[in-house]
C-alpha cells in the first residue's frame, strides 16, 4: 500500500512573479524570425558554383530475396543502395550508346 505524504511539510519557497516580455523586445524578436524577402537592391544568394541537376523519385517492387541479396552486395561494396542502381544504370546506358 502506498505511504500518505503530508502535504503541508513541503517547502515549495516563495512565488516568482512571472515577466511579462515588453513589446520592444517581442517586435525585435518577430523582425529576426522575418527578415524581408531580397528586394533589387539585395540580391538572392547565390548557389553553390556547382549546380545539381534535377531528380526524379523512382519506386521498385521486387522479390525480398532479391532484395536481400543486393542488400549484401551493396554492404561489401560499401556503398548505398542508390549509388548501386545509378551505377548499374550508367553502365547499361553507356554500353548501350557506344
Amino acid at each position: 500500500m502506498a505511504k500518505k505524504i503530508d502535504l503541508s511539510k513541503l517547502e515549495l519557497g516563495p512565488k516568482k512573479s512571472l515577466k511579462k516580455p515588453s513589446q520592444t523586445n517581442i517586435e525585435e524578436a518577430v523582425r529576426k524570425i522575418h527578415e524581408p524577402a531580397p528586394t533589387a537592391q539585395q540580391p538572392a544568394p547565390k548557389l553553390p558554383s556547382t549546380e545539381v541537376e534535377r531528380t526524379r523519385r523512382v519506386t521498385l517492387d521486387i522479390p525480398v530475396s532479391l532484395h536481400k541479396k543486393i542488400k549484401a552486395r551493396v554492404f561489401d561494396m560499401d556503398t548505398s543502395m542508390k549509388k548501386y542502381f545509378l551505377e548499374l544504370a550508367k553502365m547499361d546506358l553507356k554500353e548501350r550508346l557506344l
